[in-house]
């Protein structure tokens, strides 16, 4: 095969559509619309998150309110903090989340609070209550340890029993208006202050409209139906019309664009394409092969080492290059039978190949040495006088 041949070739083998790539396109998006699926649905299943079936969720408690008119608002970003008022609740799951100027503004707000403690709850003094108050967790004797309202309270006292109990505030400056806990035969803990007291729901004494609770397993899906759990949390997140769920808060700037701004499924396409990327580039390399050592010096045929040269200058588009490669080709194979070597000029060239031709000297002349060869258009010209020109004298 020519070298003319073999560039056309190319070029209608680069002209193919690209399948493998287009595959590789739908294969992104086919995984993009899979773990939106269910990577979605494990997302869906966060611990107290209000749309959960899961047993730690609470998707039952959710949908109870919402059917009593209670309208939920998730919260996962400070700006939507703006909009408490008065006549809203605040549910903050994990208390930790929330702290700084986060914490400031939904106590300017005047909305009513419900805290979850944590395990490890440290800032317990931002929300007004006393500097002592701890909690503690995994210290109960009785694993289905159960409190009583014991006051008059109207949030608490329809809940005539709660629990499970597992976790609970310790050294409380004064005993705790509702749920207090005076069996401590049941309770061991070394961090208890003398003169103190324990507990399970508390009120701040510098803003009376927070409440904490120690854990929030009677929230869950697991435990609402036991005892009067669903009573008391109906009771407490149903105080107001609204009900602000904090749920997978992220704080910070809220004005600087990042990935979790885009949607779930678009996410996962971006993953799919990096990997889709990765794959090509292993797809692509593999027909180089592995490394080969080879003698020296490295032996390559004229006619190859033309190939590649008209290749290089072809996806360059230096067509008096690629030309020169094409006319020196053909030169090369009619030399040995028109009796010309490199050292005649092109005027006596192609004085000889006159005498074989249908063309004048001057015409093989102006075909074979064109002046003007900057267009693909006259590159194409150029290609197709050496063709003819090639059938002429074969």
């Amino acid at each position: 095969m020519g070298v003319k041949q073999h560039l056309a070739t190319k070029g209608q083998q680069q002209q193919k559509f690209p399948w493998v790539l287009l595959s590789a396109i739908l294969l992104s998006l086919a995984f993009a619309l899979l773990a939106n699926f269910f990577l979605q649905t494990s997302t869906n299943n966060r611990q107290l998150s209000p749309y959960s079936l899961s047993a730690h969720g609470a998707g039952a408690l959710g949908a109870i309110l919402e059917k009593q008119d209670i309208h939920i608002e998730t919260v996962t970003t400070p700006a939507q903090l703006l909009e408490l008022d008065e006549q809203s609740t605040v549910f903050i799951p994990f208390i930790n989340d929330i702290y700084g100027s986060d914490l400031t503004q939904i106590l300017e707000s005047g909305a009513q609070v419900v805290l979850v403690a944590q395990e490890f709850t440290w800032n317990l003094t931002d929300w007004g209550f006393a500097e002592t108050v701890l909690t503690e967790q995994g210290n109960i004797l009785h694993q289905d340890l159960t409190l009583q309202p014991e006051c008059n309270n109207s949030l608490a006292k329809p809940a005539t029993q709660i629990g499970p109990i597992n976790r609970y505030f310790i050294n409380l400056p004064t005993p705790p208006a509702c749920f207090p806990i005076t069996d401590t035969a049941l309770i061991t803990t070394s961090f208890t202050a003398p003169d103190t007291h324990l507990g399970f729901w508390i009120t701040s004494p510098k803003h009376p409209q927070v409440t904490a609770v120690a854990s929030g397993e009677f929230f869950t899906n697991e435990y609402l139906s036991k005892y009067s759990n669903a009573a008391f949390a109906l009771n407490l997140l149903g105080q107001k019309p609204t009900l602000y769920w904090v749920e997978n808060y992220q704080t910070g700037n809220t004005t600087t664009a990042s990935i979790s701004t885009f949607p779930t499924w678009f996410t996962y396409l971006l993953w799919g394409v990096l990997g889709s990327g990765i794959w090509w580039c292993v797809y692509k390399a593999r027909r180089f092969g592995k490394l080969v050592a080879e003698p020296m010096p490295v032996v390559v045929p004229a006619g190859e080492a033309d190939l590649g040269r008209a290749q290089l200058y072809s996806r360059a588009h230096d067509y008096p290059h690629l030309s020169k490669i094409l006319r020196s080709t053909l030169l090369q194979k009619l030399a040995p039978k028109y009796g010309f070597t490199s050292r005649n000029t092109p005027s006596e060239i192609c004085h000889l190949l006159a005498n074989h031709t249908q063309h004048s000297a001057q015409e093989l002349l102006d075909g074979l040495y064109p002046s003007k060869l900057k267009t693909k258009q006259d590159f194409h010209t150029f290609v197709k006088y050496l063709s003819q020109i090639e059938k002429e004298l074969q």
